[in-house]
């Protein structure tokens, strides 16, 4: 799932790279970076409603998965 919501990430504007990693207990991280917070944001966005990534939103918990944006220090 992660890859093939991969396939839809890696096309948007303003993408840089992407890495994900889980814990033991089930919980995961996904981390992308971008070159600008109006591209991460735009991104959220088609994210949530695209088909490439429909199967890896159908796995997470939403209600109890968090999404931030962070600018670099």
């Amino acid at each position: 799932a992660v890859q093939r919501s991969q396939e839809c990430v890696a096309t948007l504007p303003g993408f840089v790279s992407r890495s994900t990693g889980h814990a033991g207990d089930g919980a995961y991280v996904d981390v992308v970076h971008w070159q600008d917070m109006r591209s991460a944001e735009e991104a959220a966005k088609v994210v949530m409603t695209s088909e490439q990534c429909a199967e890896l939103m159908s796995l997470i918990d939403l209600e109890g998965a968090q999404m931030h944006h962070f600018t670099g220090a």
